[in-house]
């Protein structure tokens, strides 16, 4: 009997060292860290160090660049436009990305000021990441003393080569809270009426246009990524 529990025991030890040696591994892994550009912010300034546990590619819209577009009828381009019976117009834009100011004038011909309008706008970036089927939100602070000859300020979703005071039968425009769209004197949220594209099925390129009035602004420049 004792013998007999004494081989039991023995038995039962050397099956559980042998379980211990064999628990399962699973097939195909390294011990070397994993390393991988896919999940690197394409944004950066300077390219990121790929972590040891990459993860894939979030599928959406992502920023390639903006762009500043200037009036064909800016000072600096054509100077005056002349109406005759000296009169001149004077279209000229000032400022950078994210704040600017538009001033429109009309002058004799001995250069005195008949009337004059100006219009200063500062807005936020759209975020360099755009989710697929999501609403494009930006803050936006219009201020427009005078609206003589000052176009107003407006935002569209639209294609890729569109300029400023263009626009497609797809454009996608934005509006306040109250659903104004066309921004004269403004301060708060601006938001696109429709959302982004779910998927890359009928674009693999789209365009942020913010048209700041008289044919300036600035285009943010998206394209599909998986």
């Amino acid at each position: 009997s004792i013998m007999k529990k004494s081989i039991f025991f023995i038995c039962l030890i050397m099956i559980l060292m042998l379980c211990s040696c064999t628990a399962d591994v699973p097939e195909n892994v390294s011990s070397t860290p994993l390393t991988s550009n896919e999940n690197i912010d394409v944004m950066s300034p300077e390219p990121a160090t790929p972590s040891a546990t990459p993860e894939p590619t979030v599928p959406g819209w992502y920023l390639t660049g903006w762009e500043y577009f200037i009036s064909q009828s800016d000072i600096t381009l054509v100077g005056g436009i002349a109406l005759g019976k000296g009169l001149s117009d004077y279209s000229e834009g000032i400022g950078k990305k994210n704040n600017f100011t538009v001033n429109y004038s009309r002058k004799d011909s001995n250069g005195g000021e008949i009337a004059s309008g100006t219009s200063t706008t500062t807005w936020t970036d759209p975020a360099d990441f755009l989710a697929p089927g999501e609403k494009v939100t930006i803050t936006v602070n219009r201020e427009t003393p005078s609206t003589w000859g000052i176009g107003p300020c407006y935002a569209s979703i639209d294609n890729e080569d569109m300029t400023p005071g263009y626009s497609t039968s797809s454009s996608i425009g934005f509006e306040t809270a109250d659903g104004t769209s066309l921004l004269v004197n403004y301060s708060g949220e601006y938001s696109s009426i429709k959302e982004m594209p779910a998927d890359n099925s009928n674009y693999t390129k789209r365009a942020i246009i913010i048209n700041l009035g008289n044919s300036y602004g600035f285009r943010y420049n998206y394209e599909w990524r998986d």
